[in-house]
Order: C-alpha cells, then sequence, then structure tokens
C-alpha cells in the first residue's frame, strides 16, 4: 500500500486509484509513519514539517505554512519550532513522525506502531494528536496495544500470521468474542 515494496500479487486500491499503476497520483493521498523513525539529525523540527509537507506537493506555500503552525500547537511543540531532532526526546520524535503522516492533506494515513518504544504519557499525546487530525481520514494502524485500537479505532482487524481471525466495530468483536 505504500510503495515500499512492490506487490508480489494481486493488486490494491486507495480512493478508487491502483496502487501500483498510478502510483504518481497514490502517493499524494497517502501519508506514511513506519515503525522506523523517518527523521533527520541535523534538521529542525518546523524544517520536517516544511519537507514532507513539500513532498507531498499539493498545498500552497500559504496553506502549508498554516498547517505548520496548526502541527506545532497540537504537538505542543511551538517552542521547539526551531529546535534539531537530535535534541529532542524520542517521545517528541514520534509525534513528530506521525504529524508528518499527516501533513500535506494526506487523505489515507497509515501508522506502524505509532506508539512502540515511547512512555505512557508520550503515548497518550500521540493518540490525541491521531484523534485530533483523524475526521476526514482513513487512518490505518498496527498496533499490540489492545486498549489502544479500543480507544482509536472505529473498526479492527486482527490478523496473526498473514491470515484474517476477526474484523469488525469493537462492539462486535466483543459480543461475538466476550469482553466487557
Amino acid at each position: 500500500l505504500t510503495g515500499i515494496v512492490p506487490p508480489t500479487s494481486g493488486s490494491s486500491e486507495i480512493l478508487g486509484f491502483n496502487t501500483w499503476s498510478q502510483w504518481n497520483i497514490v502517493q499524494k493521498l497517502i501519508g506514511l509513519c513506519p515503525q522506523q523513525s523517518i527523521l533527520y539529525n541535523i534538521l529542525t523540527v518546523k524544517e520536517h514539517l516544511s519537507l514532507y509537507g513539500k513532498l507531498k506537493g499539493v498545498l500552497t506555500q500559504f496553506d502549508l505554512d498554516l498547517e505548520i503552525n496548526t502541527f506545532l500547537k497540537c504537538m505542543d511543540m511551538t517552542d521547539l519550532a526551531n529546535v534539531a531532532v537530535k535534541d529532542l526526546s524520542e517521545g517528541m520524535r514520534r509525534r513528530l513522525c506521525v504529524a508528518l503522516a499527516f501533513i500535506g492533506g494526506s487523505k489515507v494515513v497509515i501508522l506502524d506502531e505509532p506508539t512502540s518504544g515511547v512512555d505512557p504519557i508520550a503515548r497518550r499525546q500521540i493518540w490525541d494528536l491521531i484523534e485530533h487530525f483523524k475526521p476526514g481520514k482513513i487512518i490505518i494502524f498496527t498496533t499490540h496495544h489492545l486498549d489502544e485500537a479500543e480507544i482509536l479505532s472505529d473498526k479492527l482487524v486482527i490478523v496473526h500470521q498473514g491470515s484474517l481471525l476477526a474484523a469488525g466495530t469493537v462492539s462486535e468483536l466483543k459480543n461475538q468474542f466476550g469482553g466487557k
């Protein structure tokens, strides 16, 4: 779905566009936060937001500047806008990685374990960031934390060793398999 690895077979679409043959369109629609860091130590927080926003190429400079300021405020990082990433805590870096997936008008956001390796406070801040930017977007994320999936998800899909085990809303899965 992200274009990082070519498909071995089959096909997929994002918002009606083939993810392989129409990649030039799809890449402007999606945002990605991989599990590994995608940050450059020498760039500042604001430089990252600007770079990733420009790479998407869908916003005017004026709109991008507005979006950058919105993200800085929502991440509670306005005072860190000009701080190099190498000087940020791991929780702050992870929040920035999540924000980079949303910037530039992403319609579909793919988050691979967005809260892995962070403390509980940073984890909650990342949840708040996702909740804030969730409206009007399709968000696909992976997690090992059931509480995180329950709080952030409208629908859950449980996959084990590449096989689909269950799918549905939280209440549907609780009714089917038990739980409070």
